[in-house]
């Protein structure tokens, strides 16, 4: 039972704090910074249960993830003991399978994704992505700490290690808040990533410095008047820069004429954006670990 009678106690004002095992260590310390960044986890998924356009289901598994949130920040500030005299709160295999049925239930009726989702959508489903980006910087610091303390019991002369059925968890948690997220924004319409190669400049200079970089021309008609309208069936594309103006967009190019800097005469077609190369294909979407 936890027993709080005074918020405050000075007790870290030298930059110090205690673990659970009443040791005293560094507020830097790994394993300190880990289950700090579990609780700011837990402060934003309490964000998301406060918007009304979160399902009931869903905020019903929220409010269950935040109970045990707080088992895991516990498990995080307790060094591990021998396994005979440790009874202290741990995160415990059922755990890591529950958020994994859950993960199951709720991706089945998601639509594959073809790439990335830009966050955002409705405003429940914005915090549960900002929640998981907050959970996956509780892991890696939680590693950290793992790679410094290990993950044994206390032995004379060591201190105990990280319990890594906690850094599972909170793996398969952010794997479920992400899928939580898209469950809880399909009223709004998913954005997807759209990698800069198959996006269009969205205006002349642009275009001119995406050329120099890719060492790509552009079409003439992009560069003057930053059209983004696709190409309509059977319509031709614009021609591409010149080369003097390629010429003009490349830094320490030789220096020319008036007569042949001159801008080139404006296409009589304007407003015609190349379409995206067929061979291209679709942009990879990388596992999720």
């Amino acid at each position: 039972m936890v027993n709080l009678t005074r918020i405050y106690t000075r007790t870290g004002d030298a930059g110090t704090t205690r673990l659970s095992d009443f040791s005293e260590t560094p507020k830097t310390d790994p394993r300190v910074q880990a289950y700090g960044h579990v609780d700011e986890a837990n402060s934003i998924i309490g964000l998301a249960l406060t918007q009304p356009d979160l399902p009931a289901d869903i905020a019903a598994v929220l409010r269950h993830i935040q109970n045990e949130l707080f088992d895991c920040g516990a498990d995080l500030s307790n060094p591990l003991k021998d396994e005979d005299a440790d009874q202290s709160l741990r995160i415990i295999q059922p755990y890591v399978d529950r958020l994994e049925r859950w993960c199951d239930e709720y991706s089945e009726p998601l639509a594959p994704l073809q790439s990335f989702i830009l966050p955002g959508g409705s405003p429940a489903s914005a915090w549960l992505q900002l929640a998981r980006t907050v959970v996956r910087r509780a892991e890696r610091t939680a590693w950290a700490a793992a790679s410094v303390f290990g993950n044994k019991p206390a032995s004379e002369g060591r201190p105990g290690g990280v319990n890594l059925l906690a850094l599972a968890y909170l793996n398969r948690l952010s794997d479920l808040l992400f899928i939580l997220a898209r469950a809880a924004g399909q009223g709004a319409a998913e954005v997807l990533w759209v990698p800069g190669k198959d996006r269009l400049a969205p205006d002349a200079k642009a275009a001119r410095l995406r050329a120099k970089v890719t060492g790509t021309e552009q079409p003439a008609d992009i560069a003057e008047e930053g059209a983004q309208q696709p190409l309509d069936a059977g319509e031709a594309p614009g021609p591409a820069h010149t080369e003097t103006e390629q010429a003009i967009a490349v830094p320490g190019a030789a220096e020319e004429s008036p007569e042949d800097s001159a801008e080139p005469e404006p296409d009589p077609t304007p407003g015609i954006a190349q379409p995206l190369d067929a061979s291209a294909g679709e942009p990879e979407v990388a596992e999720r670990d």
